[in-house]
């Protein structure tokens, strides 16, 4: 499952537009794309189903490749 588009946004607020991993500078319309700068809202704990916004961080591409 994916975040809600609610939850995405509040997590963006929090992390304040960088990845919560390596802190490098982030653009909003570029999630979900592949390639430098680019994003993803990752599930921490590794669980696809727990949607909740304490489960949600922003991170990079590159950083989100060291998660699989």
């Amino acid at each position: 499952m994916a975040f809600s588009d609610s939850t995405v946004e509040a997590c963006w607020k929090i992390a304040g537009g960088v990845c919560e991993q390596c802190r490098k500078p982030l653009n909003w319309n570029d999630r979900g794309k592949f390639g430098q700068g680019t994003w993803e809202a990752h599930h921490i704990d590794g669980n696809p189903k727990n949607d909740s916004l304490s489960n949600c961080e922003i991170i990079c591409w590159s950083c989100h490749e060291t998660t699989f």
